[in-house]
């Protein structure tokens, strides 16, 4: 068995978070089903929602999934990674 210790979707999230240059909130807290995991803000009235996944998930629920696309429906940049370099790739090109 591996001493190294398999990553988790709070690890993605930290990284992301760590490496986001402005502000971050974390929108969703246990038992808040359907809410992306945070809300990312920048320059220029910026906002983005990511919905965190354990690396090689599925991708999200239906009700996440749901949510995601009536945010995207309002205008806003949303979506779920299980990577943090893609999510930061993804941040960047999605901020002004």
């Amino acid at each position: 068995m591996s001493s190294r210790r398999a990553k988790r979707e709070r690890d993605v999230e930290a990284a992301v978070v760590r490496r986001w240059p402005w502000k971050s909130i974390k929108l969703a807290g246990p038992g808040e089903v359907g809410k992306p995991d945070r809300m990312f803000l920048g320059p220029d009235a910026f906002v983005a929602f990511i919905e965190f996944k354990r690396p090689g998930s599925d991708g999200p629920t239906k009700k996440q999934a749901d949510v995601l696309n009536e945010l995207r429906t309002l205008g806003f940049p949303a979506e779920w990674f299980d990577d943090a370099k893609e999510a930061m790739l993804w941040l960047d090109a999605s901020s002004p």
